[in-house]
């Protein structure tokens, strides 16, 4: 996955939460990357230009190495909403990864 199609997914993901996203003072985002690995700097580098846009009505925190679980463990966050984006490492046939609306 390149980084221009790891950040377009991240930001559709975004644009598809917006209505939750600004009700939030804090988005979180996952990843399984370790630091300098092409998910730990997309990621770093969305949250950069998000927050930047956001001006102070929610803010983007990145959590990789696994923080909040791996890929199984992120999907799932995702569908509980306990998680707001989350980046696989690979596609998972057997779960959604669809990104969740309201």
């Amino acid at each position: 996955m390149t980084p221009r199609t790891l950040f377009g997914a991240l930001c559709a993901c975004l644009l598809a939460s917006t209505s939750t996203a600004f009700a939030q003072t804090e988005i979180k985002v996952g990843h399984v990357g370790e630091p300098g690995s092409i998910f730990a700097v997309s990621s770093e580098e969305f949250a950069r230009r998000a927050n930047a846009r956001l001006g102070g009505k929610a803010k983007v925190v990145v959590f990789g190495s696994s923080q909040l679980g791996g890929d199984k463990e992120l999907l799932q966050k995702l569908k509980l909403g306990t998680v707001d984006m989350a980046v696989p490492s690979t596609v998972t046939s057997s779960a959604s990864s669809r990104c969740p609306t309201s």
